[in-house]
């Protein structure tokens, strides 16, 4: 069967999956899952449903198992995926030690990084391939991580995540002379968690019936990572550094001050430029409507990027510092309400 039609018929069942799915979640209630207590850190109001994200996971994987051939260098991620996911739902329910967690996150990284390493260098042998891979390796974790820290008010992780994974594919085939055997398994992968993504977030727009979860946010940002570095891999380092831009400069600026000011970085907050716009405005999907706007110019410029990566990527820098200034004039602009 031709790719297109594969991908035609996956997203939209992948969607339908996602969206009955949730809402069989949803009205099991109290008798599964967990869920989310407000409190002084968090950025909702009452108890809320969490861990749904592993319901896109579940629908996402068993699709991708079902329609497509997974080859063997491709088996690390998922193994890593596997380990993530065991992790994070244990951390969502005990709420495990730090350097637990972190462990996990780098045996995971080394996974994800020797599988995309099968393909070229994600640094486009700038650095020697030992450097490459320990740079790497370290890069997939923060990304795990700020991917996770920046799932902080309603709809923003699946609008970013959407963003990255379309983003993924349209570059892809744009530039059919990339492709191996991984590519096409991979493509699929991406459109499937894009559709179930879609699906969620008809449950998770503000106000939010249901949260993602670190069960969900962390193994959904690996697999996000991964393909951001088998892009700059095959393709483009410029245009996979674009296409999570605001989600990269929020989180490390934010962490950054936080350290600088002798607080744990380790800890929840609500200090994140986008926290503190939503607080200003007293609604996300404000804020998480700027974002997509924004998420869509860069999807535009990591394109561009393809053909002129410089010209690209300082546009979309340009573009980020226009938007980050209306955030904070946003954060600024009316009393906290939520």
């Amino acid at each position: 069967m031709p790719l297109a039609v594969i991908l035609l018929l996956a997203a939209p069942l992948a969607f339908g999956a996602v969206l009955l799915g949730t809402m069989s979640y949803l009205r099991m209630g109290d008798r599964v899952g967990l869920h989310a207590e407000a409190n002084a850190r968090s950025m909702h109001v009452g108890r809320v449903p969490t861990s749904g994200g592993l319901i896109v996971l579940a629908v996402g994987l068993v699709l991708w198992f079902a329609i497509s051939s997974i080859p063997p260098n491709v088996a690390p991620v998922v193994l890593a995926v596997i380990l993530l996911t065991g992790i994070s739902w244990a951390d969502d329910a005990i709420d495990l030690p730090p350097v637990w967690r972190f462990g996990v996150q780098v045996v995971a990284a080394a996974l994800g990084v020797s599988a995309i390493q099968s393909v070229g260098l994600v640094f486009g042998g700038l650095l020697p391939q030992w450097l490459d891979a320990v740079i790497a390796v370290l890069a997939l974790v923060w990304f795990v991580n700020l991917f996770n820290f920046m799932d902080g008010i309603d709809g923003i992780a699946g609008v970013e995540a959407i963003t990255i994974l379309l983003g993924y594919t349209v570059l892809c085939c744009l530039d059919a002379s990339s492709w191996d055997t991984s590519t096409e398994p991979l493509v699929i992968l991406s459109v499937v968690l894009a559709g179930g993504l879609c699906g969620f977030l008809f449950w998770n727009w503000h106000p939010a019936r249901i949260f993602m979860g670190d069960v969900g946010a962390i193994p959904i940002g690996f697999l996000c990572g991964v393909l951001l570095f088998d892009l700059a891999a095959r393709q483009s380092l410029a245009s996979a550094m674009i296409l999570p831009l605001y989600f990269a400069v929020d989180a490390t600026w934010t962490l950054i001050k936080r350290a600088a000011n002798g607080e744990p970085v380790w800890e929840a907050h609500r200090s994140h430029l986008y926290q503190r716009a939503a607080r200003g405005a007293g609604r996300h999907d404000d804020v998480v409507q700027l974002v997509t706007a924004l998420n869509a110019g860069l999807f535009c410029l990591a394109i561009v990027a393809l053909w002129w990566p410089i010209v690209g990527f300082i546009c979309a820098v340009a573009l980020l510092a226009y938007v980050m200034f209306l955030l904070e004039d946003l954060a600024g602009s009316q009393p906290e309400k939520l």
